[in-house]
């Protein structure tokens, strides 16, 4: 008597997927999850390759209301150079509300919706864990004006 054979046992590969898309600026880039937002070497590193940063203390999409994911964009030492070798922000102040932020996280679509801009102090870093109560949000960052450390552009997005 034969032995029966083991049954072969598929596991599908995880879906590492974690991009952002912003039609209306031409804006798509890959996303690093997990920089730390207050370790210079460690972004700076992870922005040259013309990539966006997802902040390790914010959330990750999908995870519901009250909740916020932060990308960044740009070293706060940025020159004109830096901030062309990492373009993907570089229009960031041209999205009004309404316009959509498309984050494809693990093979599923998230889609977000501009609703309010802000440009702040650098070391106003509260935003960093900023959440609204009966949102979940995307907040894009990037140094502003383009080609300088002075101020932060803040985008906020609600998910749709």
């Amino acid at each position: 008597m034969e032995p029966t054979p083991a049954p072969e046992i598929y596991i599908e590969p995880e879906d590492n997927t974690f991009n952002v898309e912003i039609p209306k600026i031409g804006a798509k880039a890959d996303i690093v999850i997990g920089v730390s937002p207050y370790d210079k070497n460690e972004y700076k590193r992870v922005l040259k390759d013309n990539v966006i940063a997802q902040s390790q203390i914010s959330s990750l999409p999908g995870e519901g209301k009250g909740t916020s994911v932060y990308l960044f964009a740009h070293s706060s030492q940025q020159d004109i150079s830096a901030a062309r070798q990492n373009s993907v922000f570089y229009l960031l102040g041209e999205l009004n509300n309404d316009d959509m932020v498309m984050i494809n996280y693990k093979g599923k679509m998230h889609v977000y919706k501009v609703y309010m801009k802000k440009i702040i102090k650098p070391n106003q870093i509260e935003y960093l864990e900023y959440k609204e109560e009966d949102k979940e949000i995307v907040i894009l960052q990037t140094c502003w004006p383009i080609g300088t450390n002075w101020q932060r552009l803040l985008v906020f997005a609600e998910k749709i």
